[in-house]
């Protein structure tokens, strides 16, 4: 028997993450006795997607999973499936992942036979195990875990199985990952060909001591799932599995001794909850000497102690999910923290000497000037607490509605995300293969109209760069966007321009291949006259940011005018009639968690089935 687990691309780039749900699905086949499973790589390899198809269909796989972590990747999971079915129909095809809480459209209109409800190994062991014999789906219909559709097309949700034990979690073999791709892809130097350090770890002193050259970067996760249940994420698990400190240990220890790695990113979405384990955790990866950053972290998580104790063990970074400098945001999103809170958690972390990312989504039903304004402040305090922070150190992200999230529901109820099956596939793939920093494929879940919504960014990070130009001074200010090494590759010759060192991070500039190995010296950004004649506002606004930041409505008033030129006068001006009424600026409900919202104030649509309604809460 045959069978194939692969990957989808989520982004037009391949993830520095590895596919560690399919490879921990992978493992627990082999060791329960299942051969014959092969592992491909698209994400990672990003084969043209004819040489896919052609791949799966000439394997006849009896069996072929398609791991499809979140809603982004369903474009090209409908598109192989389709494909894969009009090769080979008898291959039993399953969709697991994130995208499966989407679970009736790809069923009824991508064409998949069984969808994977939540954690994938023993579903999929029990599905590999019944395939040997059948092929039915209507056969499949006493494993737990599953939604399929029976004999009559009805709908028949199987419930949930139960969960690995913590023990079990994540427990993958490297080498899966090495044969089946590029393994530099996901373990990779922590120093580039200049001797710059990774982002991560730059701001950290200890990056520089000598027994660190030449180490590695990998992900190393210590935990599955969240406390929290945030309406903007989606979630299969319940609550959260941390993985034994020792058992992290043994799995670090093969990543040091095989791949030289000396630098981990302990990829968890809430790490550090459980105060026991931090203890443990933090006193057995001291003894490796290595420096980690964590890429999930609570704020009311957060304390001296916690903080003090990470450092000293190596921690280097936190990226934290502060979201929103408003409480009202703060509200709708369901945080369950306060503003002090994330005042609290980044003096703390700057005390202590932990660089953190503060993590921001905007858009989310309710937001508005004011809820905007309120977050750059916040952000501006974040990002000027020493001179050693850059002003541009921060994530920004418009609010993408995922399947299963309370975003989405809001969205489909108030007919933003489609109302029937059929729009809401136009909504799947109108996000698939899309970052959800591109503003310009993101949705209005507000009440104000794009050109309001989308300047939204840049006026944060114009508020945050005026904030530190004002606090630290101008050539300080200039010195540390020089010093970025994201920002270095988007500069230009000083012969070709002058002088003055400014950039603009990627908001209008475009990367010169030409400059990447020319010495930071002999960079500068053009003058003032240059950047209007070219139009290069993005620029000329992080160049005279305290000036754009008194005058913020230029700011908006030139997305309108990029937005005309793109769209046209007419969607422009119907976008800004529908929102710009009196009646329509004002938030129609509380400031209350959308889950509430959803469930109090919006209607459910009468089409809704019973046997989606688990997938459409979450978990």
């Amino acid at each position: 028997m045959k069978t194939i687990l692969c990957t989808t691309p989520i982004r037009p780039y391949p993830t520095t993450f590895p596919p560690i749900g399919s490879l921990s699905i992978l493992n627990y086949l082999r060791k329960n006795g299942v051969d014959g499973v092969e592992f491909y790589n698209i994400d990672g390899n990003r084969p043209e997607f004819d040489e896919a198809v052609a791949h799966i269909g000439n394997a006849r796989p009896d069996v072929l999973g398609i791991s499809a972590v979140v809603s982004t990747a369903y474009g090209y999971t409908r598109d192989l499936i389709r494909e894969v079915k009009a090769i080979s129909p008898d291959t039993l095809v399953v969709v697991g992942g994130g995208l499966a809480a989407s679970a009736e459209i790809l069923l009824r209109r991508a064409g998949a036979d069984i969808c994977v409800l939540g954690e994938g190994e023993k579903v999929m062991l029990n599905l590999v195990r019944r395939a040997e014999t059948t092929h039915d789906v209507a056969a499949f219909r006493d494993i737990p875990g599953l939604m399929i559709l029976d004999e009559d097309g009805a709908l028949v949700n199987t419930g949930y199985e139960t969960p690995l034990g913590k023990d079990e979690i994540y427990d993958i073999d490297w080498q899966d990952l090495e044969r089946s791709s590029d393994i530099g892809l996901f373990i990779f130097d922590a120093f580039d060909e200049k001797g710059n350090p990774w982002l991560w770890f730059a701001g950290d002193e200890r990056m520089h001591q000598p027994h660190r050259k030449g180490k590695k970067i990998a992900s190393l996760p210590g935990a599955k799932g969240c406390v929290a249940r945030c309406t903007f994420c989606h979630r299969w698990d319940k609550g959260i599995r941390y993985i034994p400190p020792n058992l992290i240990a043994e799995r670090l220890e093969y990543l040091i001794e095989t791949y030289n790695v000396g630098f981990v990113s302990i990829a968890d979405e809430n790490f550090g909850t459980d105060k026991k384990w931090l203890k443990e955790f933090c006193e057995t990866i001291k003894r490796y000497d290595i420096l980690w950053q964590v890429a999930g972290m609570r704020v009311n998580c957060v304390d001296k102690e916690r903080l003090q104790m990470m450092h000293d063990a190596g921690c280097a970074t936190i990226a934290m999910g502060i979201e929103s400098g408003s409480a009202r945001m703060l509200q709708v999103m369901e945080k369950k923290v306060k503003i002090e809170n994330n005042y609290d958690a980044v003096t703390l972390a700057q005390e202590v000497g932990i660089a953190v990312v503060p993590e921001l989504i905007l858009g989310m039903p309710g937001e508005c000037p004011s809820t905007v304004r309120e977050t750059a402040a916040f952000a501006a305090y974040a990002l000027t607490l020493g001179p050693d922070r850059s002003p541009l150190g921060l994530s920004i992200n418009y609010a993408q509605a995922l399947p299963g999230t309370p975003l989405y529901e809001y969205g489909r109820r108030t007919g933003i995300c489609g109302t029937d099956l059929e729009s809401e596939e136009e909504y799947l793939v109108k996000v698939s293969d899309t970052n959800a920093a591109n503003f310009l494929l993101s949705l209005n879940y507000t009440n104000y109209p794009d050109f309001i919504r989308m300047s939204w960014r840049r006026q944060i990070l114009t508020h945050v760069a005026a904030a530190y130009m004002k606090k630290f001074g101008r050539e300080h200010y200039y010195k540390v966007l020089m010093a970025d090494p994201n920002i270095q590759p988007l500069l230009k010759r000083k012969k070709a321009f002058g002088e003055n060192p400014v950039v603009d991070r990627g908001l209008d500039l475009k990367r010169d291949p030409s400059l990447s190995d020319t010495d930071e010296e002999d960079l500068a950004l053009p003058g003032l006259l240059e950047l209007i004649v070219k139009g290069r506002f993005g620029l000329l606004v992080l160049m005279h940011p305290r000036f754009f930041d008194a005058f913020r409505f230029l700011i908006p008033m030139h997305m309108l005018v990029t937005m005309v030129r793109q769209q046209g006068v007419g969607e422009v001006a119907r976008d800004i009639i529908a929102k710009l009424k009196p009646s329509g600026r004002k938030f129609r409900f509380d400031y209350k968690s959308l889950r509430k919202i959803v469930a109090d104030d919006v209607p459910a649509l009468p089409t809704d089935s019973a046997e989606m309604m688990p997938l459409r809460q979450g978990r």
